[in-house]
């Protein structure tokens, strides 16, 4: 599906194929009414086709290098361009993305059956939260120039040879920012946290008074975290896959607070909430569609979904269970060094701070083939990685 109205630079961000089903589909099928509210650039260019079988779609422009307004120099200015004239909390984009939502749920909330679909790019930097959000965690913080405000609320994400470990893997290295500079940087992610959180909850305030939340189903999740300062690190660098990256955020609100309160322990996959989903409203999981219901582990029917996960991030793959976490880099396509292999136990080095991959090849072993099996399960041939 590739496009010349679509660049998809990142793996994964190529448009919906036509044979793809996504989860609307399958609600439209049993009589949902569904709404798309988003305020994701990749969504709105024209070949994306994420929107399709929503009955209704929005999309709050500006994010990120989205371009509704031309930079004055460098595409890294547009998106300070972008937020010219917002002068009140609800001219941001979150604000805008729940506003929206809230009319949208005034106007369906009578519907027996709907499904309401937010995706808003925050707290993702840029992180240029108003000031006053900021001002809570690094108060009277000044910009020295322009160009250190563009620096601190988006790292640049070019490639860099700072770190002597990992050279030329992408993002910087928090080396490169002053202890002053990485403290504003961190209250302005906070910021941007806490903007996002009161509007998430002046939303589902909306819903409990319009008397629908308590008979509806609210899910938050995320995709990915971010690094801020931890390990010298900035951002979300490929090579970087630790829980700060990939252990994300996941809430899941029953009707009438069934189960409120809960926490659970046990591996789940992104791919897994819409098939959990489908099984909370009643609905057969089609057999094309991948993920396991994870709500056994709510009820206590199962201790675990998944003995293990695996992750993958451009030239990099993580493999996890309940004692090791295993990060590997593919040499073959980019010549990485086997020095860039690290695993850990994770029980007696919870914060990942010894690699112990020398003297446990066994183990290592045994993550290789998961890696293997997971390839052979799509039909692949998995070729290991070369040894330089």
């Amino acid at each position: 599906m590739r496009s010349k109205d679509f660049k998809s630079w990142c793996y994964g961000w190529q448009p919906l194929a036509p044979d793809d089903v996504s989860i609307t589909e399958i609600l439209r099928g049993h009589g949902f009414v569904s709404g798309l509210i988003a305020d994701i650039p990749f969504y709105c260019q024209p070949a994306a086709n994420f929107h399709r079988a929503f009955h209704s779609y929005e999309f709050i422009r500006g994010k990120e290098y989205d371009p509704i307004r031309i930079p004055e120099h460098a595409q890294r200015k547009t998106h300070t361009e972008n937020y010219r004239g917002k002068g009140f909390d609800e001219d941001y984009f979150a604000p805008q993305v729940f506003r929206s939502a809230m009319k949208w749920l005034e106007e369906n909330s009578w519907r027996e059956r709907f499904y309401l679909h937010l995706e808003l790019w925050d707290p993702h930097e840029f992180w240029y939260p108003p000031k006053i959000y900021s001002d809570i965690y690094n108060p009277g913080f000044d910009w020295e120039n322009k160009e250190e405000l563009i620096g601190l609320i988006n790292p640049p994400g070019k490639l860099t040879n700072m770190s002597p470990s990992f050279p030329n893997l992408g993002y910087p290295e928090a080396t490169g920012y002053t202890p002053r500079q990485i403290e504003q940087i961190r209250a302005l992610y906070a910021g941007m946290v806490t903007q996002t959180d009161f509007w998430m909850g002046v939303f589902l305030d909306y819903a409990r008074n319009l008397g629908v939340l308590d008979d509806t189903i609210v899910i938050f999740f995320s995709d990915h975290g971010t690094f801020l300062g931890e390990r010298g690190v900035l951002r979300k660098p490929q090579y970087a896959l630790y829980d700060e990256l990939i252990r994300l955020p996941l809430t899941i609100r029953l009707p009438d607070q069934m189960f409120a309160g809960k926490r659970v322990e046990g591996f789940i996959y992104d791919h897994d909430l819409t098939v959990t989903l489908l099984e909370l409203l009643g609905i057969e999981k089609p057999d094309y569609m991948e993920g396991t219901d994870a709500m056994p582990l709510v009820t206590g029917e199962k201790e675990g979904l998944h003995d293990y996960i695996i992750c993958g991030y451009n030239d990099f793959v993580c493999v996890r269970d309940k004692r090791w976490h295993y990060i590997q880099a593919d040499r073959r396509r980019v010549g990485y060094s086997p020095a860039l292999d690290r695993l850990y136990d994770v029980n007696s080095d919870p914060d990942m701070e010894v690699n112990i991959i020398d003297e446990n090849r066994l183990v290592v072993k045994r993550m290789e083939e998961r890696i293997v099996k997971l390839w052979a399960e799509y039909g692949l041939e998995y070729k290991y990685p070369l040894d330089n």
